[in-house]
């Protein structure tokens, strides 16, 4: 390590840099490729999950991952307010280099289960719900779109559904969720720095339980939710032209009141 180098770094950094170096097999990860994404992403919380992820696909063992314990976040479950923790998935959530596929986004945030985290996306986009902050509590499809904006400092370049997955949430637990239905064609995405680009997307204020998770599809029987103030967030499966590992991109909840 040049000493230039040494003065910039933060000790969060030099602390993986080290431990990338000491592991098992040294030279899998690059380091400086590793601490770059994780300065253009400004979260070294979400970076060092997703380092953690790498380690273990490369077989790192748990003494090495132990030693990041103490600068890695805890997670909690959002907005739920109690100890109970939910899964994280990471920025590489569900998927890796060796090929695993990713996880539907249709089941990051499960029928009466508590919400879970979702890692920012090491592209830097952020996905932003866009709804009627008030809509009547009749069980009817309410429409709305959802903005999918680059705020990383790179040009990202995939493929995305043209279906949004939304899910409802009261009180840190989720309601009510839509499926993936893979009827449309992918939308390209294209952008540069600063840019953003919206889809259409729709929700059902309808409550859902864990068996009805068993189902195909969720359908039209649910009960409708009764009035009240409910979190809506929107999850986007990304497929890089790259080809490195796809994402999950989300981005904050919107609260929405149903009367």
């Amino acid at each position: 390590m040049t000493d230039d180098r040494a003065r910039h770094e933060t000790q969060e950094e030099r602390r993986l840099r080290q431990l990338l170096a000491d592991g098992p097999v040294p030279g899998t990860l690059d380091p400086d490729s590793v601490i770059r994404r994780s300065r253009s992403r400004r979260r070294v919380g979400a970076v060092m999950t997703t380092a953690v992820s790498a380690l273990a696909v490369v077989g790192i063992g748990a003494a090495a991952l132990g030693g990041l314990g103490d600068i890695l976040p805890r997670t909690s479950v959002a907005d739920a307010g109690s100890s109970e923790e939910a899964t994280l998935f990471g920025a590489e959530g569900g998927a890796s280099d060796s090929g695993m596929p990713l996880a539907p986004a249709s089941k990051v945030h499960a029928c009466a289960a508590p919400v879970s985290q979702v890692a920012p996306s090491m592209t830097g986009l952020v996905v932003t719900p866009e709804f009627e902050a008030l809509a009547a509590a009749d069980g009817t499809v309410k429409h709305g779109t959802v903005t999918v904006s680059n705020t990383g400092i790179d040009t990202v370049r995939g493929t995305v559904p043209q279906e949004p997955v939304i899910a409802l949430a009261e009180d840190g637990v989720t309601v009510w969720h839509s499926s993936e239905t893979g009827e449309l064609p992918g939308a390209e995405v294209d952008l540069e720095p600063g840019e953003s680009m919206r889809l259409e997307a729709s929700y059902l204020p309808v409550r859902c339980e864990q068996e009805d998770e068993t189902r195909e599809s969720l359908g039209d029987h649910l009960p409708p939710l009764e009035p009240g103030v409910y979190q809506l967030r929107a999850i986007i499966p990304l497929t890089l032209d790259d080809g490195s590992a796809p994402e999950l991109l989300t981005g904050p909840a919107q609260e929405i009141t149903l009367r």
